[in-house]
């Protein structure tokens, strides 16, 4: 698995975590972070 890809899933990972726990200020955060590692690997 790439870095990138690994780096993807750490993250979709800790968004469905938050998304489970109702942390909102977290999934706000995971969402950004997740939309730039697109960007990156992309």
């Amino acid at each position: 698995m790439s870095q990138a890809t690994q780096q993807l899933d750490e993250t979709r990972l800790a968004l469905a975590d938050a998304l489970q726990a109702g942390n909102w200020d977290a999934i706000g955060e995971l969402d950004q972070v997740c939309q730039v590692k697109i960007d990156q690997a992309m």
